[in-house]
């Protein structure tokens, strides 16, 4: 029989007994395992069956509107089936308590079809793909011939606002900024409070006027490699794009990070640059799927 309840810090062991067969032992829940269990924005749940946890996952409210579900793990050594089924039902059916909702979204690999397969039998539909890339930094040096101080410009809340908004990058995300494997609804204020204040960001001005902008985020673990995020980036060019990423390139390797990700639109200035210096898809291009729930289904 199926039980969920939240995750308790005594159920360490066997959450990441379960996490250690998923993507050949390098799945991230091993790095952010205290951190969701912490977290009160939502739930960290387990599935029982019989009273052994045997599958998890989290709900978390990334705005107070705005739902997102990540990490649905189950045990690949018992061949119980719908361990998935119950615990996004689980979340869907909570979900229905509250009358202000504007989006429940989740994303997946492109080839995990499993997941897919779920997502969509239980009634989301595919909203948009981006394609994930990626940077080793391992065996270069970084450290040369770079002041970034010369990037952190300061900058006004309206003139990001405006460069934003305007920005073909957001505009082709379906405006989200992403931060590993998780997609916000752009505001002005989540971006003053998560990368502005904070000083992750490198800008490039210009008479006066921003020219390029890139945010990125250092601590949200993405899997083994200790990655960081590039949230946003987009330049006039790609002389201004290569200095801001050179930038990111330095303060990822003082922070003894590994690699760099990155969710790009297709068929952008920002995708097309990425390609032509380095940055890589594991399998294909847009491999990256955002699935979201009817918001009209969900108190049927």
């Amino acid at each position: 029989m199926f039980t969920v309840r939240k995750v308790i810090p005594d159920d360490r062991d066997r959450i990441l007994e379960i996490s250690a067969d998923i993507w050949e032992g390098n799945d991230y829940i091993p790095f952010i395992f205290d951190k969701w269990v912490a977290d009160n924005k939502g739930e960290f749940s387990a599935v029982l069956y019989n009273n052994r946890i045997v599958g998890f996952g989290r709900l978390i409210f990334i705005t107070p509107n705005d739902v997102w579900l990540e990490g649905l793990r189950a045990d690949q050594r018992i061949k119980i089936k719908g361990i998935g089924t119950v615990l996004s039902k689980y979340y869907l059916n909570k979900l229905k308590e509250y009358d202000n909702l504007v989006s429940i979204r989740l994303a997946t690999y492109y080839s995990n079809i499993a997941s897919i397969t779920l997502t969509e039998r239980l009634g989301f539909k595919l909203k948009f793909k981006m394609s994930n890339k990626h940077y080793s930094l391992l065996d270069q040096d970084n450290s040369k011939g770079i002041n970034y101080a010369q990037f952190k410009p300061v900058l006004s809340m309206q003139e990001i606002d405006d460069y934003l908004k305007k920005s073909e990058f957001l505009i082709k995300s379906h405006n989200c900024i992403s931060i590993a494997w998780v997609c916000y609804p752009y505001t002005i204020d989540f971006v003053m409070e998560m990368f502005i204040n904070s000083g992750r960001y490198f800008a490039y001005k210009q008479n006066g006027l921003l020219k390029g902008l890139l945010l990125y985020d250092l601590d949200h673990a993405v899997n083994s490699y200790s990655s960081s995020t590039i949230s946003f980036l987009e330049a006039d060019n790609e002389m201004i794009a290569s200095k801001l990423v050179d930038a990111h390139k330095k303060i990822v390797s003082e922070n003894r990070l590994q690699e760099i990700e990155i969710k790009v639109p297709n068929d952008s200035m920002t995708w097309n640059y990425l390609n032509q210096t380095g940055f890589y898809s594991w399998e294909r291009e847009e491999d990256f799927f955002v699935y979201e729930y009817p918001m009209g289904e969900l108190k049927l």
